[in-house]
């Protein structure tokens, strides 16, 4: 079970929106998504109720944050997904902390053209990073730009230039501002299972990329622990060694 948390410093940033958007893009190619809904509003769990009957492949569920932990565990056991999505309130709390070590990636949504949001997403960096480093781990997450405007703006191409100096690893594909993901709201379905239209094929497309690009970057870190492991195996093997500490392979920039 790969697990994708989704963070942020505030809420209103496209979190939830974004979580359940790409839940739908991997549950329409039959993986099994459960999506722990702790933001404080529970958009995702108020959307999804709204489907009689439930769309296939995706479930939800919530929890006290700080019972996050023991979550993960009941939901890796009893309903083994394909995925676990983590939507995390958009605040600097506990639920954070424990998402910050136990995710295999944490994704982090702002609008580029949002100064609040850029820095917002450099705090919530640095906790992870804080929070790796005191239980052994490497963190690994990266900015995802949301809500972009079809037209490029100065303010856009300023965010983007911050995010570059704050040295916040970005996915190269983004989202666009589209109707397809405000009316997800109403209708409880993400684009995928919405009627086909010219923006909802749109917003298909581009979570489609999205999905690849997230595919390629887990299958790399997966690669990558599993050669650690061997070599570590390796290692612990040879005469009169010490048992190698457990790490995770850092891929790319994520500090």
């Amino acid at each position: 079970m790969l697990k994708i948390s989704f963070a942020t410093e505030k809420g209103g940033v496209g979190k939830s929106t974004t979580c359940l958007s790409l839940a739908g893009a991997y549950a329409k190619t039959g993986r099994t998504v459960h999506i722990i809904d702790l933001d404080t509003r529970r958009d995702i769990s108020r959307w999804l109720s709204k489907n009689q009957p439930p769309l296939p492949n995706i479930a939800f569920s919530t929890c006290e944050p700080q019972q996050l932990g023991a979550h993960i565990q009941e939901v890796s056991d009893s309903r083994r997904p394909d995925f676990c999505f983590i939507d995390l309130p958009g605040l600097m709390e506990v639920a954070l902390t424990i998402a910050s070590y136990r995710a295999d990636l944490t994704i982090l949504p702002l609008k580029p053209s949002n100064e609040a949001e850029v820095f917002g997403a450099a705090n919530v960096a640095q906790h992870i990073k804080t929070m790796c480093q005191k239980h052994g781990g490497v963190p690994f997450y990266r900015v995802l730009f949301t809500r972009v405007q079809p037209i490029v703006t100065m303010s856009h191409l300023h965010g983007k230039l911050q995010v570059h100096n704050l040295q916040l690893p970005e996915l190269s594909t983004q989202l666009t501002q589209r109707t397809a993901y405000e009316e997800m709201s109403y209708s409880g379905r993400p684009p995928h299972f919405a009627p086909i239209r010219d923006t909802t094929a749109k917003a298909v497309e581009e979570l489609d990329k999205l999905k690849a690009e997230l595919d390629r970057l887990l299958g790399t870190k997966a690669k990558a622990v599993a050669k650690l492991g061997r070599l570590k195996a390796e290692l612990d093997q040879l005469p009169g060694a010490e048992p190698a500490p457990h790490t995770t392979p850092q891929l790319g920039k994520s500090a």
